[in-house]
């Protein structure tokens, strides 16, 4: 697999017949900001694996409006759940930025495990990753303070270069609070030495600086 999908992220650490499987299975597709991957009640039509760009997970509220639950960073695989259950997906899938997304479609998928059993254990550890990530976001929503879940959301979209890019409208979004508690957050880490703030984007400048502790 090129570029960061064999590098990071489920699919790296997967056998190498299993990954060449899924190489020749598939196709790169470019999407632009807001361009919508699927919505809600689709039918599946493939597995999505993200290799530039990010892409928001989104589920709708009463009155229809998405809220977004998830920002997705490079190495982020998904689709599978839905795909392999034949259920209708149940969260929509929108490019938060120019991505480059590589798209393996069901039949494919649907064949592989058919021909290979054992390649099985390799979809059910993708659930299994997404499962728990979604438990450890809800886990930190009830249980961490606004300025600790904003700093670890930074870390992680950050990447290795440090750099999220992000507003503060789509932090709050992110993270489920107002703006003015994003700004207030931004503005004791920034005093903490963890984070610069620029135009649409934030560079984490020190991981550590600005952690919460019990005595906080």
């Amino acid at each position: 697999m090129p570029g960061v999908l064999g590098k990071i992220g489920w699919l790296a650490s997967q056998p190498a017949d299993f990954r060449a499987r899924i190489k020749a299975s598939g196709t790169w597709r470019s999407y632009a900001p807001q361009q919508v991957l699927y919505e809600v009640g689709e039918e599946p039509s493939a597995l999505f694996g993200l290799g530039e760009g990010a892409l928001d997970l989104c589920v709708p509220i009463q009155n229809g409006e998405l809220i977004t639950v998830h920002r997705a960073e490079p190495g982020f695989w998904i689709g599978d759940s839905a795909l392999f259950a034949k259920a209708p997906r149940f969260v929509s899938l929108i490019a938060a930025a120019p991505s480059r997304v590589f798209c393996v479609p069901a039949g494919a998928l649907r064949e592989m495990v058919r021909e290979e059993p054992k390649y099985w254990s390799s979809f059910y550890e993708l659930s299994h990753m997404n499962v728990s990530r979604a438990i450890l976001e809800y886990v930190q929503l009830f249980t961490m303070p606004p300025r600790e879940r904003l700093r670890r959301l930074l870390i992680r979209l950050g990447g290795a270069e440090g750099t999220a890019v992000v507003t503060q409208s789509e932090l709050a979004s992110l993270l489920g609070i107002n703006r003015s508690s994003v700004r207030r957050a931004l503005e004791e880490l920034a005093e903490a030495g963890a984070i610069r703030t620029g135009y649409r984007s934030i560079h984490v400048i020190d991981r550590t600086a600005g952690a919460v502790t019990r005595n906080d």
